[in-house]
Parts: structure tokens; C-alpha cells; sequence
């Protein structure tokens, strides 16, 4: 008995956690304080709809709010990608990195989601661009230079980079537009 007058709730309560019996002591002393008051259960229906409404808004609407930052960074890495292989499509630029650059631009479309139609297109475009370029070693002021003498493979690169812009900057906007157009 004199132990128990030495220890407080506090510490009687941690005693009794160590051997397992804190549920025991709490419930009996809830028992003994609040002995008329009876726990209401929510009806099943709400537990499954707010069950529901925590799983939808833990697993499709945080993703698309906290990755925003990623998505804009792996889009604009499309860009880029994209002005590296624009630079390279002409015949005087070694075929070795221009194929390289192609490589790096359908990485980073993937890793951006882009549509692998849009990317796709775009990369036959510039490829045959490529293909139909032509390098003189003296154009009109003597200096070296490199023409496309199909203006429809231009036109061609053009209308892809178009759609890549439109795809990369609005992409819910573009699937509506593409879809309705």
C-alpha cells in the first residue's frame, strides 16, 4: 500500500503500459467517470463515402497539385530538346549528333507525357528535313551555307513544332482542341 501513495496516475499509468494493461486501467477509469454516456457509431454509408472522398483527394488531386513543378520543368526540358534538334536537322551538322539529339528529345518527351504521335511527327519531320537540305561550301556573299529547297518539309517541321508548343504549354486545352478540331 505504500508504494501506490508514492505513485502518481502518471506513473502508475506507465507501469501498467509496460505490462500491457493501459487499455484495461483507461477503460475502467472512462467506466467510472462517464458511466451513462453510449458511443454513436457514423451510419456505414458515410464511413465508405468519406472513405472515399480521402482516397480521391490523397490520390488524384494532391499528385496534380504538388507535382505541378516537375511537370512544368519536364515540359520546358521538351523545349529545349526540341531547339537542340532544330539546330542539328540541317546536312552541315554531324548525322552522329542529330541522332543523338533525336534520342534525347523522345526521352524527355516520355518523361513529359507528350503524345508519342505529336513526338513522333516531329522527329520524322525533322529527319527528312534533314534529308533534303543542302550544303554549298559558298552561298551569294561567299560564305558556306545550308538550304532547304522543299518548302513543304519546312512547312512540315513547322506545323509539328506548332503542335509540340500547343501540346506542351496548354495540354488539357490541347486535348480538347484536338479532339473537337
Amino acid at each position: 500500500m505504500p508504494l501506490l501513495t508514492v505513485l502518481d496516475r502518471g506513473m502508475l499509468l506507465a507501469c501498467c503500459y509496460g505490462a500491457g494493461l493501459v487499455r484495461e486501467v483507461v477503460t475502467l477509469r472512462l467506466r467510472q467517470v462517464v458511466p451513462s454516456v453510449k458511443m454513436r457509431s457514423m451510419p456505414v454509408w458515410l464511413q465508405i463515402g468519406a472513405s472515399l472522398a480521402a482516397a480521391l483527394i490523397g490520390g488524384v488531386i494532391a499528385p496534380q497539385v504538388t507535382q505541378t513543378k516537375d511537370r512544368r520543368a519536364a515540359r520546358a526540358a521538351v523545349r529545349e530538346k526540341i531547339d537542340e534538334v532544330d539546330a542539328l536537322r540541317w546536312e552541315d551538322q554531324p548525322y552522329l549528333e542529330f541522332r543523338r539529339a533525336i534520342a534525347s528529345f523522345e526521352a524527355a518527351a516520355i518523361l513529359a507525357r507528350v503524345p508519342r504521335s505529336a513526338a513522333r511527327r516531329f522527329a520524322e519531320a525533322a529527319t527528312e528535313a534533314r534529308q533534303e537540305s543542302q550544303h554549298f561550301p559558298e552561298g551569294p556573299d561567299g560564305e558556306p551555307i545550308t538550304i532547304l529547297l522543299d518548302d513543304a518539309k519546312e512547312e512540315a517541321v513547322l506545323a509539328a513544332v506548332s503542335e509540340l508548343s500547343l501540346r506542351l504549354w496548354h495540354p488539357w486545352l490541347a486535348k480538347i482542341r484536338l479532339r473537337v478540331g
